[in-house]
């Protein structure tokens, strides 16, 4: 922006020192627009990332087995301790069971598939 500033004045001289502020002023707004954008994207791609990211084999396999172990009567408590996890973290593992038991199956058939 310096750098700018100082070809700016050299170029034009003449120039009066409201229209070189103007002109200074527009410069930097674009400056700070474009470094505003490119963070935003920057943080919006992170996010996305993090967002989007897909659970492990280990885990999927993992809470498919805290949900059959729910349907066998173990409580919330037990298998929270068995993992050395809290009730709700084992509540929100069975809330989605239906997403826990179609990713096991995605599994399956890949397994499947590779041996095939």
């Amino acid at each position: 922006v310096l750098k700018d500033a100082v070809d700016l004045a050299k170029s034009h001289p003449d120039m009066s020192c409201e229209k070189l502020e103007e002109h200074l002023a527009s410069h930097v707004e674009d400056s700070i627009s474009r470094i505003v954008q490119g963070v935003a994207e920057t943080e919006r791609e992170k996010l996305s990332q993090k967002r989007n990211r897909q659970p492990s084999e280990e885990n999927i396999r993992r809470n498919v087995e805290i949900c059959e172990m729910r349907r066998k009567g173990m409580s919330q408590g037990q298998i929270a301790m068995k993992y050395n996890k809290t009730d709700t973290w084992v509540r929100n593992i069975e809330k989605e069971e239906l997403k826990w038991l179609r990713l096991f199956s995605q599994l399956e058939s890949q397994d499947t598939e590779q041996t095939s």
